[in-house]
């Protein structure tokens, strides 16, 4: 069976689900994709550390805790696997994609949800917006971790 036009290959057993492959400038493959339910799962090669989208000393300024007054939690912006992660406790973290035209940075496993994060002039964040099912939420930042090496 040959992959599909997206150049990715069907499971025989369940079309529903669906790989493909990332490879690098040699052509050797680096990560897979799984396809589920609307759901993306990228899976780097093991001993594979895939470069960043966005240089790490980029996304300093949003690194840290923020508050969300609705839900009253705290959730964490954090670096894993060279992204912007989401990190909510007691649930997974998630990492983020790069931010699209308006903005809004989707969740690498499902693009459904996504955050965005509400700029001064200065370039200083203090708050993002969570939107997830046509709701929004509001989170502010209470503690800035500025070091590219806050890793998680």
């Amino acid at each position: 069976m040959a992959p599909d036009g997206d150049g990715r290959w069907l499971f025989a057993l369940n079309s529903q689900i669906a790989v493909s492959f990332e490879r690098d400038v040699s052509g050797r493959v680096v990560a897979m994709k799984l396809y589920q339910q609307g759901a993306v799962f990228e899976l780097p090669r093991l001993g594979v550390d895939l470069p960043p989208e966005i240089p790490l000393d980029q996304l300093c300024k949003y690194l840290g805790s923020y508050y969300g007054e609705e839900l009253k939690e705290t959730v964490e912006i954090v670096i894993k696997n060279n992204y912007l992660t989401l990190k909510i406790p007691g649930q997974k973290t998630y990492e983020l994609r790069p931010p699209d035209a308006k903005g809004k940075r989707a969740f690498r496993v499902y693009d459904g949800i996504a955050i965005c994060f509400n700029e001064s002039d200065t370039g200083d964040v203090k708050v993002f917006t969570y939107y997830e099912k046509g709701s929004m939420l509001e989170y502010s930042k209470v503690a800035a971790d500025s070091s590219a090496s806050r890793r998680f």
